[in-house]
């Protein structure tokens, strides 16, 4: 312990750092020294902290009181997660081939998205929970046109420093609707289009539980503007999750 207070000794110089950035610390001995957190690596359970005349040292997170290891992982999870330069999250809309129709229908190509998560190099994250909604709108000749929400989620999604990861959605079936109209004696049939569906896009929800108990929340959607148009519908885990939670 002695070689930790050592290294943290104060000073001469102060630092233009607001004051607000700095905490006291304690260690397991009762000891204590004011700095901040500035890295914490959860594999190898290091923590790099910085007194205010920005001294930096790296030690055991387990040196510290267990409050302070709690404040350790939760401050800089919760940061890493919500900076989209620790965290990347993109979506991509991908196409498969269209079957044949049938039945006065024409079906198109399949669709689904890929949510790719790419972490920086000194980031990892645990029990990452992802949920999403995905918006088809169908148009119709006929009738009032109308909107469909399929929900789905991938839970324990674990996140390794430097490497990205892809986690693909349900495929959604499109499909064209035709009335066939017979032209008479001699003449070929022809077709007027009814009804077809679109996929208008996704809303993904990106979740972090920090060992607290605390949880965060990143959105993104695609087309951006997506958020402003359609409602967010539960998945029927988050539903009872929530539930769960409330008791």
């Amino acid at each position: 312990m002695k070689w930790m207070i050592a290294v943290l000794v104060w000073g001469m110089c102060l630092s233009c750092f607001s004051a607000e950035d700095y905490r006291i610390f304690t260690d397991r001995e009762g000891r204590v020294i004011e700095a901040k957190v500035v890295r914490f690596d959860p594999r190898s359970g290091k923590v790099t902290i910085e007194r205010d005349n920005r001294r930096k040292a790296t030690v055991s997170i387990t040196i510290f009181s267990e409050a302070d290891q709690t404040y350790i992982k939760e401050s800089l999870l919760s940061q890493d997660f919500m900076s989209n330069s620790k965290l990347r999250i993109s979506i991509t809309k991908k196409k498969g081939k269209a079957p044949d129709g049938d039945n006065g229908q024409s079906r198109k190509s399949p669709c689904h998205y890929e949510i790719r998560l790419m972490p920086s190099k000194e980031t990892s994250f645990e029990a990452i929970r992802i949920e999403y909604c995905m918006y088809i709108q169908t148009t119709r000749k006929r009738g009032a046109d109308s909107l469909s929400i399929r929900s789905g989620h991938m839970d324990s999604v674990h996140l390794v420093a430097g490497t990205g990861r892809v986690e693909k959605t349900k495929e959604i079936e499109l499909f064209r609707t035709y009335q066939g109209i017979d032209n008479g004696p001699g003449q070929s049939m022809s077709y007027l289009k009814e009804s077809e569906s679109y996929l208008k896009g996704i809303r993904v929800r990106v979740y972090l539980k920090t060992p607290g108990g605390h949880e965060f929340m990143r959105e993104i959607c695609e087309p951006a503007s997506l958020a402003k148009k359609y409602e967010w519908k539960e998945s029927s885990a988050e539903r009872n999750r929530r539930r769960s939670n409330a008791r």
